[in-house]
């Protein structure tokens, strides 16, 4: 259909499980998958061959039964931030710089991150399972720059697990936007 790209012809994209996308204004797009790639693009509608794969998590492999992405937020084109099933915060700077140009870390105390929202370069929630909500207001600070916290379990959500479904409200856009992963 309109607006669609088949992304499955790309020889080192699998397309398991797609975690989440996300675009900014400059044409950038970025999205996860369950295989720790990401997948990148500057002309998102130019077809397969303008998008790019880098496998930036390394603990996971094609069809492997271990930590898959669970979702990427780019406030900027320069920056993006990536979650993983494994409570690992996979950063970059350069997004479209292959995959040495993204570097993870693990949120201590935070397994099975399900989501990432940066509504700026200076705030990043993630959450998981278990009420884990992760924040940083310097995402590429490294693992310093992360704080696990637990809510208590007197907020209520519709997810038996955790948290999940992230959104924010944009300073210039009127009213939220979409959830981490919803269609647009």
């Amino acid at each position: 259909g309109r607006g669609r790209v088949r992304l499955g012809n790309l020889a080192s994209f699998h397309g398991v499980g797609l975690g989440g996308g996300s675009c900014v204004s400059s044409g950038l797009c970025v999205v996860a998958d369950g295989d720790g790639n990401v997948v990148t693009s500057t002309n998102p509608t130019g077809g397969p061959a303008a998008w790019t794969v880098a496998n930036v998590d390394v603990s996971v492999g094609p069809n492997s039964n271990g930590p898959r992405l669970a979702g990427v937020s780019c406030p900027t084109s320069g920056l993006c931030v990536a979650v993983d099933s494994d409570g690992n915060i996979i950063t970059s700077t350069k997004p479209t710089g292959g995959a040495t140009a993204w570097t993870a870390v693990h949120a201590g105390g935070a397994n099975d991150l399900t989501g990432v929202s940066c509504p700026s370069i200076s705030l990043c929630v993630a959450v998981g399972a278990r009420g884990a909500v992760v924040t940083s207001t310097h995402p590429s600070g490294g693992g310093a720059a992360w704080k696990v916290t637990r809510h208590s379990g007197t907020l209520s959500s519709p997810f038996p697990n955790g948290l999940s479904g992230l959104s924010f409200h944009h300073p210039v856009l009127p009213g939220p936007l979409p959830p981490l992963g919803a269609r647009l």
